[in-house]
């Protein structure tokens, strides 16, 4: 079963760049983690590999420098959804599951319209019944808000934490379509086609989202989407 991971990619908000924003976007998506995908004929382990203890030292000082770059921003406004949101994927990166809630929580009141904001809120449920509440309203906000990539992304995470693939693929097709060049998308697709052992069209898409990273921070392993494409191509035709 592939497991479902929180990854921020700190070093693209972290300093300078804190003061906008809207790159709290690159923050908190949902990007699956490439273990025990399927091979052709058997599962193969391609568990992340794991960090240092100097750069997890790293990683944690810039955490706390964007915390911080975000705390000062949300002072001068303190009902800015963006930021919020922000604060709620650092605070879900610090194991803080209940401030994280809070501030989502305190999001969806700032901006109560928004299908960003509900897309992050309901997609960071958990729990059986709670998790067949969230589908539902992330189904009722696709009907009412089609395009949105957000809402199309929470749901296939939603899905794929169930193991339920084949609805997952669709809804990170759709994510795909209605925001190109988003490198977790596209990964996040890539990996459910893989699970599906669409082998061809999971290369594509490992392929798409690594050329997509160039451009914006990504939450994936470049390092593991490559080791996974040379499982799947050992030939070599598909290394970036």
């Amino acid at each position: 079963m592939i497991i479902l991971a929180l990854l921020i990619p700190v070093l693209a908000i972290a300093g300078a760049n804190a003061n906008k924003p809207s790159l709290q976007r690159e923050l908190g998506k949902s990007t699956l983690t490439l273990k025990d995908l399927p091979d052709a004929g058997e599962a193969k382990d391609l568990a992340p590999g794991k960090c240092t203890d100097s750069q997890s030292s790293a990683i944690d000082e810039k955490l706390e420098t964007t915390r911080l770059n975000y705390e000062k921003l949300s002072a001068r406004d303190p009902n800015n959804a963006d930021i919020l949101l922000a604060l709620a994927a650092i605070a879900e990166r610090r194991n803080q599951s209940d401030d994280a809630q809070r501030l989502r929580q305190q999001a969806m009141r700032a901006n109560p319209q928004s299908p960003e904001v509900m897309a992050r809120t309901l997609g960071a449920l958990k729990g059986g019944r709670v998790r067949k509440e969230a589908e539902s309203h992330l189904r009722t906000w696709l009907a009412a808000h089609p395009r949105s990539a957000a809402l199309h992304f929470a749901l296939g995470n939603l899905l794929a934490q169930q193991g339920r693939w084949d609805e997952a693929e669709p809804a990170y097709f759709n994510a795909v379509s209605n925001e190109v060049g988003n490198p977790d998308f596209l990964f996040n697709l890539a990996v459910s086609l893989d699970h599906l052992r669409h082998y061809g069209l999971a290369s594509q898409h490992y392929l798409l989202a690594l050329e997509a990273a160039r451009k914006r921070p990504a939450g994936f392993s470049e390092e593991q989407v490559r080791q996974r494409l040379a499982e799947l191509q050992p030939t070599g035709q598909a290394q970036q």
